[in-house]
């Protein structure tokens, strides 16, 4: 009976208590020498039901399976299912009572077991299992020595263990007994592995009982055993992952040989130990809670359940190094007393490191290694979220610009930039990272926008002064000269940085808003130079205007919501020489804009290319328009932006232009002012000649002239024909120093021998003195405001005569 129990204890191990219960009295009514199955079914309390089988095989009492079963609905059901399985097994078991001509068929007697032999192997009485397993009639085997049905090669073997049972089972009483596997020969001459046990007689008699067991189906069970583990164990060694199998006190039972690649270890040093040699201690209880889950949680129930096949954990290697690892469980199975899970086990160090690699190269600036726009965008939701939990909590965003940056990046190359904006990242890092009693930066609160636009985040500020503080050590580090090699003289550049500054919560709680309002700031800082400006409701008030007309303008590039008006140009007898084109934008609800109001809006958006090719088409085929009534000798100029002269493709849209309106080049006038020429000079120069290949007579003229700081050495390679004096002079002639500039600039024109045009004459006093200074053209309200198209074509025609205003 407790063998019975031990067996029972097995396949009943984790069933529920009901069921155990249940089956005891059916297992006890079971304790016979019957062949028989029964079945019923048992609730595991986890996640499934079970079918145990119990079978009757011979007097070591009853064996015990299970097989798992679809899980019901719930709890009742289960319990229902389990009583029918129950009364089930009971019926059968009555009616095996109730016929005993059906346990007769399934029932052997002893002596119908038994097979008699004396001492020297001659069969005195032959079982009915012997003459079965044999094949032979009674006559054909009672009286002939047992070693006539041994194969000839294991007589031998037999004679000497037989002649060792003798010798031991002789004058013992019963209760003896001896094992014998040997091989007999069937009567149609193949060969059958037995287990043969014989033990003495009751009554100390010279003859033995033999009782015999057909191994044939578990030796082929054994043979393929044996094959499936040693093809188990050959194809756990193709691969680099560590297998290992773990029973449920955690003791590894085997492991493959890619254990020692992933932790160090022998296989043989790992087998037999606790698992828990492969982890971290500190860990090592929060996986076990873990791992136990999978010894009773098969695949198909796992995602009901919430755990996953695959998860990852921290290894420790034999030589102490923590490794971190992905472990996939298999389903568990249950042998003997036990149940067993096996676990693929992979080293994800290198995946773990590529996967670090990607994660830095998606949210770090590849020149810098700064962070970039994806990392700030977390860096401020997440002070963001945090500020909105802390009332009292403040925090800083700086907007940074280089200025100067662009000039030197397209003069000396984009190794130099590149240079630069890595030194400008070095030294923001190094210099907010000092030791300072306001502010203490780590560097992931510093990125790169793009271009030379950094920002510098400060989560934690005590009073705004603070940022500012922040901005002025920044500006200090970045006014030191950089340091360039290669370059023969040239060994130093020098670079400005504007800085705008949007506190929170004050001036924003969202990103766009922070971004918006520093940026307006930072623009503000820009007019004043090597500044930091704190962003105003002024400022916000400024950057909404612009935003709604930067929206405006796009809409009307598409719908060409602009005219261009004409003011006359005119020499010392007033009479009209040429027009200079302004554009006007209609606009829908403003009215007509200047081009003061949105021009810099298209230079910062790129709009002003499309803008710019519409006026220079308009310009020269309205002009044309004017030959052919009859002004043949007028010309048109035409204000180029910086942005248009450096895109490169000037010269071919200007004679585009020409050759679509068929105008003549010589009646062409482009006007660049001196500071866009003086920003890169070298490139200017070679631009306008450039203008003058492509396009045989066209004119250049230097636009406010005075107010930038043109040399006198570029000034004589200008390929130009028009210096125009800035209306600021003009305008305020009274002044004792703008007399000085326009007397020198018209000195130095006529020296040159340029054209000299004068801009925002207004009154008669300044008109007659700019002529006793031998001035060549004038351009004012005092001769006319600009016109429209119509209204200029009006006005000329009244004026035909000398063109005489």
């Amino acid at each position: 009976m407790m063998r019975t129990l031990r067996a029972a204890s097995s396949a009943l191990k984790d069933c529920h208590p009901l069921s155990v219960r249940r089956f005891a009295p059916t297992i006890k009514r079971m304790q016979r020498r019957v062949r028989l199955k029964s079945k019923l079914t048992a609730a595991l309390p986890l996640i499934r039901s079970a079918v145990i089988q119990a079978k009757c095989i011979n007097d070591r009492g009853i064996l015990l399976s299970r097989k798992s079963l679809p899980d019901f609905s719930s709890f009742k059901q289960r319990v229902q299912h389990v009583e029918s399985s129950l009364n089930t097994v009971e019926e059968y078991i009555r009616k095996l009572k109730d016929k005993p001509n059906l346990i007769k068929e399934g029932v052997l007697t002893k002596k119908q077991e038994r097979t008699k032999l004396d001492k020297d192997g001659k069969i005195l009485y032959a079982s009915e299992v012997f003459l079965n397993v044999l094949g032979y009639p009674p006559s054909e085997v009672e009286n002939k020595n047992i070693l006539d049905f041994i194969p000839g090669y294991m007589q031998e073997y037999f004679t000497g263990h037989w002649r060792e049972a003798v010798r031991f089972l002789s004058g013992r009483e019963s209760g003896f007994e001896r094992i014998i596997r040997v091989n007999v020969v069937h009567k149609r001459g193949y060969e059958i592995p037995l287990r043969i046990k014989i033990s003495s007689s009751h009554d100390k008699e010279d003859f033995f009982f033999m009782t015999m067991k057909d191994m044939s189906c578990r030796e082929e069970i054994e043979k393929e055993l044996d094959a499936s583990r040693q093809n188990y164990r050959i194809l756990a060694e193709t691969t680099s992952d560590a297998i290992i199998q773990i029973i449920d006190e955690f003791k590894v039972i085997f492991a493959n040989s890619a254990v020692k690649n992933i932790f160090g270890y022998e296989s043989t040093e790992v087998e037999n130990q606790n698992i828990g040699m492969l982890f971290p201690e500190s860990r090592y209880n929060n996986y076990v809670r873990l791992f136990e889950k999978y010894f009773f949680i098969d695949n198909p129930h796992r995602k009901i359940t919430g755990l996953q096949n695959t998860i990852e954990v921290l290894g420790k290697r034999k030589d102490g190094e923590l490794i971190p690892l992905e472990i996939s469980f298999g389903n568990s199975i249950g042998v003997g007393e036990h149940r067993i899970l096996t676990c693929i086990i992979r080293d994800i160090a290198l995946r773990k490191k590529v996967e670090r690699r990607l994660k830095y190269l998606a949210y770090h600036d590849k020149l810098t290694s700064l962070g970039n726009r994806d990392r700030l965008s977390e860096s401020l939701d997440q002070t963001l979220a945090e500020i909105k939990r802390q009332a009292d909590r403040h925090a800083a965003l700086l907007f940074m610009d280089l200025d100067g940056f662009k000039k030197v990046n397209d003069s000396l190359g984009h190794e130099i930039g590149d240079i630069i904006l890595k030194e400008c990242a070095s030294r923001l890092v190094s210099s907010l990272r000092q030791d300072d009693q306001v502010y203490r930066l780590q560097i992931e609160h510093i990125f790169r926008l793009g271009g030379d636009e950094f920002i510098v985040l400060l989560p934690y500020i005590k009073k705004p002064e603070d940022s500012g503080i922040v901005a002025r050590r920044i500006i200090e580090r970045i006014l030191e000269p950089f340091a360039v090699k290669g370059y023969g003289s040239l060994t130093n550049i020098n670079m400005g940085v504007s800085i705008g500054i949007a506190l929170i919560p004050e001036d924003g709680m969202d990103k766009t808003t922070l971004l918006r309002n520093a940026d307006a700031a930072m623009y503000q800082a820009k007019k004043m130079g090597n500044s930091y400006m704190f962003f105003t409701r002024e400022m916000n008030n400024r950057a909404i205007e612009r935003l709604m007309l930067e929206e405006g303008l796009r809409k009307a590039v598409g719908t060409r919501d602009f005219e261009l008006h004409y003011q006359p140009i005119v020499d010392s007898r007033q009479e009209i020489k040429g027009v200079e084109a302004l554009i006007r934008w209609i606009h829908p609800e403003r009215g007509v804009l200047t081009p003061e109001k949105f021009i810099p809006i298209a230079e910062d958006t790129r709009l002003i290319h499309p803008i710019g090719k519409w006026v220079l088409e308009t310009a020269c085929r309205q002009l044309k328009r004017l030959h052919e009534l009859g002004f043949e000798g007028i010309y048109v100029s035409v204000n180029i932006s910086p942005k248009q002269l450096e895109k490169g493709d000037l010269k071919e849209t200007v004679k585009g232009v020409l050759e679509k309106v068929k105008l003549e080049a010589k009646y062409l006038t482009l006007e660049l002012t001196e500071t866009t020429i003086m920003d890169d000079p070298e490139l200017a120069i070679s631009k306008m000649f450039e203008l003058e290949k492509y396009n045989r007579g066209i004119k250049i003229a230097i636009d406010d002239f005075g107010t930038g700081y043109s040399s006198l050495s570029y000034l004589s390679r200008f390929p130009v024909q028009h210096l125009k004096i800035d209306k600021s002079f003009v305008g305020n002639m009274k002044a004792a120093n703008n007399i000085k500039i326009i007397n020198a600039i018209l000195s130095l024109g006529h020296n040159l021998g340029l054209n000299i045009i004068a801009e925002g004459v207004e009154e008669k006093e300044q008109f007659e003195y700019l002529v006793s200074k031998n001035c060549n053209a004038f351009q004012g309200y005092f001769f006319k405001k600009p016109l429209a198209f119509d209204e200029i074509s009006d006005y000329l025609k009244h004026r035909l005569s000398g063109r005489r205003l």
